[in-house]
């Protein structure tokens, strides 16, 4: 008779609770990166072929690098609102005053 050797691994750090973040906090990350990422790639996408064609970089060019840079302030103030340590320190205060 052979004895068979079963493992069970339980998972259940999912990458939302090792950052400390609910599922739907998770979720806004998660879309707010894969956006950012998409929109870069569109941006090097365009000023790839526009200089590959020898076509040149024009004003409007411009302004949509400075509007990629724009969104991308943008998503860092709503990440930094999404997950602060100082927002956890807050929260840690509050429970030690509650209790």
């Amino acid at each position: 008779m052979s004895r068979r050797s079963e493992t069970i691994i339980i998972v259940s750090d999912t990458p939302a609770t090792m950052l400390g973040l609910s599922y739907h906090h998770a979720e806004i990350v998660i879309a707010h990166i894969v956006c950012s990422l998409i929109a870069g790639l569109a941006v090097f996408t365009r000023f790839y072929v526009k200089i590959k064609t020898k076509q040149g970089l024009k004003k409007d060019d411009h302004l949509i690098l400075l509007t990629l840079l724009i969104y991308y302030a943008a998503v860092a103030v709503v990440l930094q609102g999404t997950y602060t340590p100082l927002q956890e320190f807050i929260s840690f205060q509050n429970e030690l005053t509650i209790k």
